[in-house]
């Protein structure tokens, strides 16, 4: 068991460095509005992990605890940064104001202070301890009041934010599809995640399986990176323009981009939306096939 424990520790210190690698590479691509969200997101679930990790190899009560306080840095803002994200990928959103920041702000920081301050008032852990299980030492806590607010609010965060996405799924192209379904891939595997953490599962699973749960999402995040451009295309909203017009019709972001193509236009260029959509119009038209 103490393997298992340190091999998960391992691997979670490997999905850091591929979500602080991610948000780095999305940030040298001169982010748009939304990238600067994602990378918000990447960091975020980075150091959720990071956290989980230093608890698995930490001895001791304090220094298991310390580590479960450093994690809501994480936690806490995770869901506001994923609604803002997806709002802002469906077009719902384009910059944030400050004052949607300051009251979306406001219960992830009240968490994060009555995280710190537990011992105070046990909102957040009502009971902690440390346990042995086949020579693996693993934090055994029972959550509070505070915490399960908490939930309440991030729970519905991030179903909003699912429920952008989803409605956008039904009305854009079919580049886009494929990109929304890996966002949504990257949303919904750490929510069963938590879902299992917090339910009478975790009881035989052990482990917190959210923070492994980034694991799978940060492969999602990279395949969106490098095949999709996940945030840096975004997606206009796709019944503006009328498929089956007869003029042919490009839409290009502000770095002349491709985000749009209608099968006229593809038809007149010879080339797919696969083949178009978040290239450079001037490299893609070297490429074309004109009929």
């Amino acid at each position: 068991m103490v393997w298992v424990g340190y091999g998960y520790a391992a691997l979670l210190l490997a999905t850091t460095a591929v979500l602080f690698a991610l948000a780095w590479a999305l940030y040298r691509r001169r982010p748009l509005p939304a990238s600067t969200t994602n990378i918000a997101l990447l960091g975020l679930a980075g150091i959720w992990s990071l956290g989980y990790a230093m608890e698995l190899v930490s001895v001791g009560l304090a220094a298991k605890a310390l580590w479960a306080k450093f994690q809501f840095f994480g936690i806490a803002f995770l869901p506001t940064a994923w609604f803002l994200y997806a709002l802002q990928y469906v077009g719902l959103l384009r910059r944030p104001s400050p004052r949607l920041l300051g009251a979306l702000a406001v219960l992830p920081l009240a968490a994060l202070a009555l995280a710190w301050t537990n011992e105070f008032h046990g909102l957040i852990w009502s009971q902690a301890r440390v346990t042995e299980l086949d020579g693996q030492t693993l934090l055994s806590q029972k959550y509070g009041l505070g915490l399960w607010v908490y939930v309440a609010y991030a729970y519905t965060l991030v179903g909003i934010g699912t429920v952008a996405l989803m409605r956008r799924l039904l009305g854009t192209s079919p580049f886009f599809r494929r990109q929304i379904g890996s966002l949504l891939f990257m949303g919904l595997t750490p929510l069963l995640g938590s879902v299992i953490d917090l339910s009478l599962l975790h009881a035989q699973v052990q482990f917190d399986l959210t923070p492994l749960a980034f694991a799978l999402s940060a492969t999602a995040a990279g395949w969106n990176l490098l095949r999709y451009q996940f945030g840096v295309i975004l997606p206009v909203a796709h019944e503006s323009i009328v498929l089956g017009m007869r003029d042919g019709v490009l839409v290009l972001d502000e770095q002349q981009r491709v985000v749009e193509i209608n099968p006229r236009a593809q038809r007149l260029i010879g080339l797919g939306d696969r083949e178009a959509i978040g290239r450079p119009l001037a490299e893609m038209w070297d490429q074309a096939e004109p009929v």
